[in-house]
């Protein structure tokens, strides 16, 4: 059969009965929640680098380098003369996720302690400048880099160097003087027009 017109301008979307606001929720706090829980997935994630045999460095004589198979190598490191197979490497792998382990401890203390003293966000901005600025220093030491084009810039590098500059001066911002107390202001009063919103009501037959 046809669906007329008529039909069709009748008809009208009806949000299922729900709690939340209609207006959604603000997006700050769970970016805080998402900047706290993140490093436990890339921690996590650094293992299965190691089970892929990547994300390694150079050629090291500390006691915790790890060998690298020759299949898994980048030129020269393949050349098993200059670099034979009891050669050790640079675990980056490890090194990022001890780190992403210890910035979670921290982030999590920061967002349980001391979160009144902060704005929503701040919580995200300090995660990715952290991991930006050991990210930036850890890629001095792998071997698989890609540049930008024909400048020999590591790419890499660039991305978190510029992330690293740009969350912190976020931050310096956002504390300027004279403009924490009034955010801070705002920010209480919009979570209590939210938490208002998504008080129960009482259902009335």
């Amino acid at each position: 059969g046809r669906v007329t017109g008529s039909e069709v301008e009748s008809f009208q979307y009806k949000r299922p009965p729900s709690d939340f606001p209609s207006e959604g929720m603000r997006m700050g706090p769970w970016m805080d929640i998402a900047g706290v829980a993140i490093p436990v997935a890339q921690a996590i994630g650094r293992i299965a680098n190691y089970i892929n045999q990547e994300l390694y460095g150079g050629p090291t004589t500390l006691p915790w380098g790890i060998k690298i198979p020759r299949d898994a190598r980048v030129d020269p490191f393949d050349n098993m003369i200059d670099y034979p197979v009891d050669t050790l490497f640079h675990p980056i792998w490890a090194y990022e996720a001890i780190w992403s382990l210890i910035a979670f401890y921290v982030l999590w203390r920061i967002y349980d302690k001391y979160r009144d003293r902060l704005l929503v966000g701040d919580i995200f901005l300090i995660y990715i400048a952290q991991y930006s600025f050991v990210r930036f220093l850890l890629e001095f030491l792998r071997v698989e880099i890609a540049v930008i084009g024909g400048l020999g810039i590591n790419s890499s590098q660039a991305i978190t160097g510029l992330a690293f500059v740009v969350s912190v001066a976020i931050l310096l911002y956002r504390h300027r003087p004279g403009n924490f107390e009034a955010a801070k202001a705002a920010e209480e009063q919009a979570e209590a027009e939210e938490m208002k919103q998504l008080k129960p009501q009482a259902v009335t037959e």
